[in-house]
């Protein structure tokens, strides 16, 4: 009889255990759904508000950057660390700049050397802006830099990889581009490597799409000093990742009835023709209290912004997908960057400034920034068709 009863009091101990360790997982499982942002996409087509750039921000300035001889930009790429500016450019040359404009250096040299890099077709630079991560698809290969223009390393990737960003100096997370060239790579799209290029961890996909020979134009990811987040537009989920290379959802895109179809991706020949009956190629640029958003419908360009306070997405007005500049009365203004905090950022090109002003184009812009306003004019008339480009400094409310 002892035994017995022993023997029950250890079975009700142990299914005790499981359903105090299942309410535990159900409660973790909560919490994490709860905190995954919702942002109600199809809004962006409907209760579009008229608003300008002082309804957001609260002033803006520019970044010159300096033009000579040995320094002429042709912009793909640009990242703000603090008082830092780097640019990636078309031939794959990286400078820095300071945050007044000022040429500081070109990091690293292109070649076959040993202290030299194959090619930067993509940037990431570390939140405290000493450390540089090119990264050269043709070779499938990393290189790390310090900001004094020293190579540190350099990595062979495993997989041919569409994009990818830094975590930190030994972790890197990819996009894989579904099986193309690598067949062994088709059941995952996020995976991780560390310094050394080795395959840390693979995220398995529930939805395997075969996208063939070089069609690469599937998932991206946005960074920023104080966030990575990454998405591939057929699951419609958001996901962060921290430094260890952890991925958590953190957004999810309701497209409502302008998702675009399951079967549309199924078949990428028609995919393009297809999408614009759609909501499409969403950006999403994350500040402090606020998530930034563009996107495409019908040709035109879409833009709003989730707001915490509310928790609600703001539709936009726009003609050209940008808000109009009522600060100083210069270039009209919709963020490409952001520091994850309270400032954004929007390239300009000299010369599309520079005619904007001969045409008068500014002239009749109200602004409500006396101070700002002439240190704009001071500087576009200084400035040449041909002079490098502007970077826009706007800092929000």
């Amino acid at each position: 009889m002892v035994r017995i009863i022993k023997n029950l009091l250890i079975v009700s101990f142990i299914v005790l255990a499981v359903i105090i360790f299942a309410s535990c997982q159900n409660k973790n499982q909560q919490q994490v759904e709860s905190s995954v942002i919702v942002l109600d996409m199809e809004s962006l087509l409907s209760d579009q508000q008229e608003m300008t750039l002082s309804d957001i921000a609260e002033s803006v300035r520019y970044i010159p950057l300096e033009t000579n001889a040995d320094v002429v930009c042709s912009i793909s790429q640009y990242i703000i660390r603090g008082k830092r500016v780097f640019v990636r450019n078309k031939d794959e040359t990286v400078f820095l700049f300071d945050d007044m404009g000022h040429f500081i250096r070109q990091i690293g040299q292109k070649g076959p050397g040993p202290n030299e890099y194959g090619g930067a077709q993509y940037m990431n630079v570390s939140p405290d802006g000493e450390h540089l991560y090119f990264y050269l698809t043709r070779q499938n290969k990393g290189y790390v830099y310090s900001v004094d223009g020293q190579k540190l390393s350099e990595f062979k990737i495993k997989y041919p990889t569409w994009r990818f960003a830094a975590l930190s100096t030994d972790r890197h997370v990819m996009i894989s581009p579904y099986g193309a060239f690598s067949q062994d790579s088709l059941p995952f799209l996020f995976y991780t490597v560390d310094g050394t290029g080795q395959v840390v961890k693979q995220f398995p996909s529930k939805k395997i799409i075969a996208l063939g020979a070089g069609d690469f134009s599937i998932g991206k990811f946005m960074v920023t000093p104080k966030s990575v987040i990454g998405y591939h537009p057929f699951n419609d989920t958001v996901f962060s990742f921290d430094t260890e290379g952890n991925k958590a959802p953190k957004y999810v895109l309701n497209y409502g009835n302008m998702r675009v179809p399951n079967e549309e991706f199924d078949n990428m020949m028609t995919l393009y023709d297809n999408r614009h009956q759609y909501i499409h190629s969403t950006s999403l640029y994350e500040c402090s209290g606020k998530i930034f958003i563009r996107a495409y419908h019908q040709k035109k360009t879409l833009i709003g912004f989730w707001q915490e306070e509310g928790n609600s997405v703001v539709a936009i007005s726009s003609d050209d997908g940008k808000l109009l500049n009522d600060l100083d009365g210069g270039p009209d203004f919709w963020p490409a960057v952001s520091d994850g905090e309270k400032e954004v950022y929007r390239l300009v090109q000299a010369l599309d400034m520079v005619e904007s002003w001969n045409n008068g184009d500014f002239n009749e812009k109200e602004y409500v920034l006396t101070d700002e306003r002439k240190e704009f004019v001071k500087m576009i008339q200084e400035l040449k068709e041909e002079d490098n480009p502007i970077i826009m400094v706007v800092k929000l409310k």
